[in-house]
C-alpha cells in the first residue's frame, strides 16, 4: 500500500508543476482566498487519490475525526475546508499538500468540445473576471503554443496507479471514509503479520544451524 501512495504522491507533485507552469505562463490564477469551490456539495474524486490523504491522518493520529466527525458536521461539503470565520466565502484547506487530483486541477485544466477543439475548465467566479483573456488562453491552447494538463487523462494516471481503487467516482467525503477503512486494515494487518512472526519466532525458536563444518571446511555428511 505504501508502494500505491508514493507513485500517487509523485504523480500529484508533478502535476502541480504542470498545474504552476500552466498558471505563471497564461496568468491566470484562483481569486484571493477564494473558496467557493472548495463549499460546493459535489465534490467528488476516487478512493484512490484520498489513499495519502487517509494514511497522513493514521500517521498523525486524526482518522476517526476525520472520518466521521467532519463529515457529520459539514454534511455532503469536503470536510477538509475550514470556511474563514469573518468572511465565510473565503477559507482555506487544512490538508492542502495532500488533495486529490480535482482540487489540484479545479481551475486549471482542459478537455475537448464535439469538434476536438481544446477548452479551458475554469470555474465561474475566474469566467466572470477574464472571459477575454480565457478565450485567449484557449487560441494558444489549439495553437499549440501552450499547453494544460487534462482531468481525463490524469484520472487514467490514477487508474494506473490504484486500480479498481480509482474506477468509481464518490462524494469526496466517502472517498476519503473508504480510503480510512483500507489505510486501517492494511495497518492492521501490518500488525497482525508482525506479531504472528513474533509468535512464531519464540514457538519454534532460532532456525536450526545446519550441519556441522569440520576444520576443512566440509559439512560432517562429506566425511562419510
Amino acid at each position: 500500500m505504501t508502494g500505491i501512495i508514493a507513485d500517487l504522491t509523485s504523480l500529484f507533485q508533478s502535476l502541480d508543476e504542470e498545474v504552476m507552469s500552466f498558471a505563471l505562463t497564461q496568468s491566470v490564477r484562483c481569486l484571493p482566498g477564494c473558496g467557493a469551490c472548495c463549499q460546493s456539495p459535489n465534490i467528488e474524486t476516487t478512493v484512490a487519490e484520498m489513499l495519502p490523504l487517509a494514511y497522513e491522518l493514521f500517521q498523525k493520529g486524526n482518522a476517526e475525526d476525520s472520518a466521521w466527525n467532519w463529515s457529520e458536521e459539514q454534511g455532503a461539503a469536503c470536510p477538509q475546508y475550514e470556511s474563514h470565520p469573518d468572511r465565510p466565502a473565503q477559507g482555506r484547506c487544512r490538508t492542502y499538500a495532500f488533495r486529490p487530483a480535482i482540487c489540484r486541477l479545479f481551475g486549471y485544466s482542459g478537455f475537448r468540445d464535439k469538434s476536438g477543439a481544446i477548452r479551458f475548465a475554469t470555474c465561474r467566479n475566474i469566467q466572470a473576471q477574464e472571459g477575454e483573456r480565457i478565450q485567449s488562453i484557449e487560441g494558444r491552447l489549439n495553437r499549440g503554443e501552450s499547453t494544460i494538463p487534462f482531468l481525463a487523462e490524469v484520472h487514467e494516471r490514477v487508474a494506473e496507479i490504484g486500480g479498481n481503487l480509482a474506477w468509481e467516482i464518490l462524494a469526496i467525503n466517502e472517498a476519503l471514509r473508504r480510503a480510512l477503512e483500507i489505510i486501517g486494515l492494511d495497518a492492521r494487518l501490518t500488525d497482525f503479520q508482525i506479531e504472528f512472526d513474533a509468535s512464531l519466532d519464540k514457538k519454534i525458536g532460532p532456525a536450526s544451524a545446519g550441519p556441522s563444518e569440520s576444520a576443512d571446511g566440509r559439512s560432517g555428511m562429506d566425511h562419510m
